[in-house]
């Protein structure tokens, strides 16, 4: 540092003495930032959403967001207006709510509580959930699959996207599921 200041050798002694001494206190700011550093290195870190960092069988949170119809972008419902598989009580329900522009564009997450999904765990498949309908929600569930709708979900701030149902038509039926 005293030779940094004495290679300014054409400028005004009091000028040097206070860069010396803003270096001075820079670099006790810079140790000091360094040790708390190194003392909080060895905290554990827990896995969580912020982190994004899991061990293998900790728990991840799958959010359901939004449905609607694949030509009309702009139109989306809550993911439990639909007749699927929810929370049972989606009044007390996990929400989460991002910027102000995620709420402007209708976004709505609430955890699922019907997902258990494990980091490093394989799922097979099974069903998760069983739902006996009412006509209502047989005519609601039908139109939107001839509607095309799609459902937007997020696992790990990850979107993931789907189709409610498909249409398949052939020379003799019209098939839905």
């Amino acid at each position: 540092l005293g030779y940094w200041v004495e290679g300014l050798a054409g400028v005004p002694e009091r000028t040097r003495l206070r860069l010396a001494g803003r270096m001075a206190a820079w670099a006790k700011a810079c140790a000091v930032a360094g040790i708390l550093v190194a003392i909080h290195a060895g905290h554990a870190v827990y896995a969580d959403e912020k982190t994004h960092r899991y061990k293998a069988g900790d728990d991840i949170a799958l959010w359901t967001n939004k449905v609607g119809p694949y030509n009309n972008p702009q139109e989306t419902y809550n993911y439990n207006s639909l007749p699927l598989c929810h929370a049972d009580n989606a009044n007390v329900a996990q929400r989460k709510f991002g910027s102000l522009g995620n709420v402007l564009m209708g976004n709505e997450l609430i955890k699922s509580k019907i997902h258990h999904i494990k980091f490093l765990e394989e799922i097979s498949k099974t069903p998760y959930c069983a739902k006996e309908m009412k006509e209502d929600d047989l005519e609601l569930l039908y139109n939107a699959i001839l509607e095309q709708y799609w459902f937007e979900m997020y696992i790990d701030d990850l979107p993931l996207w789907g189709f409610v149902g498909k249409v398949e038509t052939t020379a003799q039926e019209q098939s839905i599921w």
